[in-house]
């Protein structure tokens, strides 16, 4: 393993031109070093490096800061980091932003960690804004992906009823579903089943 040289961060830099040496301030998205190297030796010519994938500089700083919790940037010599968009977070500030499990949400920008959906709500899409309100006659588990309807033991039956998933696939009767996606009980206690692939 290599030992380090010794760096000094500075906020200027010098850099060559057809009358010598000429010193600037270091440049937003960048810092500087002065690298002493082995000893009694100096380098001249210092050229402001970009900062690294995750940190940013304001002009004049001539070092690198991370970003703040909730911002990310994925570009070197950056001079800001960009706000996490709503219905994802940022953990990390060199990585782009991850969206919000299932079961979650995140309403702002700029957040560390998405929000689980409160008592009574739900979502069932990654990178949700916000949490649907359980429907009437369900129950949403804390953290809910998805609403559960409870259905009573002692239901009865309409003689005229709808053939949930029967088995034997696409039926041609108006009462037969092939792959019922989701079920919603109403106010007044009706059951609406939605089906896919029947187009009914």
């Amino acid at each position: 393993m290599c030992k380090a040289t010794s760096i000094i961060v500075i906020s200027f830099y010098c850099f060559l031109n057809a009358f010598g040496s000429k010193t600037s301030t270091c440049p937003a998205g960048f810092y500087c070093l002065q690298n002493t190297g082995r000893s009694g030796s100096f380098n001249k010519h210092i050229t402001p490096i970009p900062c690294a994938i995750g940190t940013y500089s304001n002009y004049g700083d001539g070092f690198c800061k991370p970003c703040e919790p909730g911002y990310y940037t994925m570009q070197k010599g950056s001079a800001s980091c960009d706000p996490c968009p709503t219905g994802s977070m940022c953990k990390v500030p060199d990585r782009n932003p991850e969206l919000c499990p299932i079961g979650t949400y995140s309403s702002c920008i700029a957040q560390e960690r998405c929000t689980p959906c409160p008592l009574r709500t739900y979502n069932v899409q990654a990178g949700s804004t916000h949490c649907i309100k359980c429907p009437a006659g369900a129950r949403c588990d804390h953290n809910a992906s998805s609403s559960f309807v409870n259905i009573p033991a002692n239901a009865k039956w309409a003689q005229n009823g709808v053939t949930i998933a029967g088995g034997h696939g696409r039926g041609n009767a108006t009462n037969q579903l092939n792959q019922p996606h989701g079920l919603f009980v109403d106010d007044d206690q009706t059951v609406v089943i939605a089906d896919t692939y029947n187009h009914r």
